[in-house]
């Protein structure tokens, strides 16, 4: 059961002394996709949610919600999703940031649920971002064209994500 970026999301948008937010995979609504999710990832939730049944678990689930959240986020807010996502749909990623017109997003094309096989890369975009949300360090933020998958024309080689070395950009930040 993952969590992080729905309650890095409410977090942000319910308590005024965050200064600066990363949301990363966040589920946007995980009652509407629970049908889609894996047994294993339903089945998880259940024993963490302390419901007694899948149907309970469902219904718990239903609470867990972002709708209406990224409209009260105040301080910059850098969302974080990849494309193929299997539990956290990216079209959720798109209506949180949908509410919140300063919102930008990093969307990995390539990107599975939390980026976990690009976990440097992302560690340097989202370390990058929070340094210069928070003025501390030499960051620069910029807009970054998404990497080509292998196979596909063209390079990004004039850009890097967020500080990212050379050769391993692969977000779009807005």
């Amino acid at each position: 059961m993952s969590r992080g970026g729905y309650d890095a999301v409410r977090v942000a948008a319910l308590e005024p002394r965050v200064k600066a937010t990363i949301a990363l995979a966040g589920t946007y609504s995980l009652a509407s996709n629970w049908e889609n999710r894996s047994v294993v990832s339903r089945d998880a939730f259940v024993k963490r949610s302390g419901a007694r049944s899948d149907e309970e678990a469902r219904a718990f689930a239903g609470k867990m919600e972002m709708a209406g959240l990224g409209a009260q986020i105040k301080n910059p807010i850098l969302v974080l999703h990849g494309k193929r996502d299997p539990i956290a749909p990216f079209a959720g990623a798109e209506r949180l940031v949908a509410q919140r017109p300063t919102a930008e997003i990093a969307a990995y094309e390539d990107g599975n649920h939390g980026k976990t096989h690009r976990a440097c890369e992302t560690g340097d975009t989202m370390h990058a971002w929070m340094s210069a949300s928070m003025g501390a360090g030499t960051a620069e933020r910029r807009r970054v064209e998404p990497t080509r998958g292998e196979g596909e024309e063209g390079t990004n080689d004039g850009e890097q994500a967020m500080g990212a070395p050379r050769g391993r950009s692969g977000g779009t930040t807005r």
